[in-house]
């Protein structure tokens, strides 16, 4: 049961994730990346004004649009 569990977290965090990245390429352009956890890090570089962190409950979102070169 608790891998069942935890395939259902990865895979709902897996579809939202990839849901967020498409509804902001959709509206904004290009280049936006989204992570979608309940623990993680990052290290990046993104365009000013375009960085998003937010937690629903226990579920983090990390929502940014990578820097250009």
């Amino acid at each position: 049961a608790k891998i069942l569990v935890i395939f259902i977290i990865h895979y709902l965090s897996f579809n939202l994730s990839l849901w967020g990245l498409q509804e902001f390429d959709a509206i904004y352009g290009c280049g936006w990346q989204c992570v979608v956890g309940y623990n993680f890090g990052c290290f990046f570089t993104h365009s000013e004004g375009t960085f998003i962190y937010f937690c629903v409950e226990t579920l983090n979102f990390l929502v940014f649009k990578g820097a250009p070169k």
